[in-house]
């Protein structure tokens, strides 16, 4: 048989929906598989579990029941044609669940709204105005579930997401977008002949409507 050395480096990351592995390539390297096992609060860790087997590339996305807050081992094997494997070295990594998220106009700016991460120490909003790049628009508390970008520019596709923290280990939701017009200014005032409903000019806006209720 032909021995196979362990790929050499092995990185780990939270994606959006689970942890992704990367590894170098082994030359002569038919397929890889990967294994995970998990690290419990005393220290001591499971049996390894195979999560993927035969990858011909060089990373893979484990989605496969991970607990958030939960500290997991992954390691790599190379096989050759005929079947044989190399030892391995693996890597440790703290999985942080990523939050999913809701965006959408209000009359004071875009509202991002996102479900609560178990063990989140902060959570952090960033923008993307189409075409260019996200930038980070404000930090919040663990307790935090929303927040409103009243600074939001005017007649623009937007699009945000929502990185979690647990410290050092973070993860981010999938991108919302949403296409943003301000709200106007209106103002009221009573006439001989009825009511009159004045308000500031939109930028972009193609139309505008007016409704009308009665009592509180």
């Amino acid at each position: 048989c032909r021995y196979l050395i362990a790929p050499k480096t092995i990185t780990l990351s939270n994606a959006a929906d689970g942890v992704t592995v990367k590894w170098s390539a082994v030359e002569g390297a038919a397929y890889y598989n990967v294994y995970r096992r998990t690290v419990n609060a005393d220290g001591s860790v499971s049996s390894w579990v195979s999560v993927a087997k035969n990858v011909t590339g060089k990373s893979y996305t484990d989605k496969s029941g991970l607990k958030n807050g939960t500290k997991y081992e992954y390691t790599v094997r190379t096989f050759s044609k005929d079947g044989s494997s190399a030892h391995y070295l693996y890597e440790r990594i703290l999985y942080v669940g990523a939050p999913s998220i809701t965006v959408k106009s209000t009359s004071s700016g875009v509202k991002i709204s996102w479900s609560k991460v178990s063990g989140a120490t902060k959570y952090k909003v960033y923008r993307k105005v189409s075409g260019g790049s996200y930038v980070g628009v404000k930090s919040l508390s663990a307790s935090a579930t929303s927040f409103t970008d009243t600074s939001a520019p005017n007649n623009k596709k937007l699009y945000y997401k929502v990185r979690v923290y647990n410290g050092n280990a973070y993860n981010t939701s999938s991108s919302k977008a949403v296409n943003y017009l301000k709200a106007p200014n209106a103002s009221v005032k009573n006439f001989a002949s009825g009511v009159k409903i004045s308000w500031s000019k939109i930028s972009g806006a193609t139309k505008y409507y007016v409704y009308r209720k009665a009592g509180s």
